[in-house]
């Protein structure tokens, strides 16, 4: 997974940069998302393709953060686990919210299922899980609610539905 950056409005580009690499094709990171969190820092989630720890051919939830949003490349990338070592896959994206505690709360979902994965603690240490009622949906959108109590708005459309497909929403606290 790579960037380039533009000065002039996308006329001409920077040299292509490494954000995340494996050494094999089939690793595909892929689906990043970086938002800046609570303590200035910045937080890339991606999904990594054939990731350790699974039987099966998985895309477990991994996550960079750093201080340059442009320098991804030199930070290890950390495998987003809960304390019991569940790992989500699939279509993640996250937000910051200053709810929940001095760092705020990251707040990350996953295409696996319907849970969302918090972390108060700048992405530092296991996430703990937040059961929600909003069903899973390939990549949810999330925001930071209205109210100053929610910590999420989740909105999403499931696959595979055809001209039935539904799209949600759905404020968690």
């Amino acid at each position: 997974m790579v960037h380039q950056v533009s000065s002039d409005g996308g006329k001409t580009w920077g040299a292509v940069v490494d954000d995340v690499t494996y050494p094999v094709y089939t690793a595909r990171p892929g689906m990043p998302i970086v938002r800046k969190i609570g303590n200035g820092q910045y937080m890339l989630t991606y999904e990594y393709g054939g990731g350790p720890g699974f039987s099966s051919y998985q895309f477990p939830i991994y996550y960079k953060i750093s201080s340059n949003p442009l320098a991804f490349g030199s930070v290890t990338g950390v495998p987003l686990k809960t304390a019991s070592g569940y790992q989500p896959t699939s279509a993640p994206t996250h937000i910051w919210t200053p709810v929940g505690g001095v760092n705020g709360t990251i707040v990350a979902t996953a295409g696996s299922n319907t849970d969302l994965y918090i972390n108060r603690a700048n992405g530092q240490g296991p996430w703990s899980v937040l059961k929600t009622s909003a069903p899973a949906a390939y990549t949810r959108y999330l925001d930071v609610g209205l109210n100053p109590k929610d910590i999420a708005i989740i909105a999403g459309g499931a696959l595979g539905q055809g001209a039935t497909n539904k799209v949600t929403f759905t404020a968690t606290e």
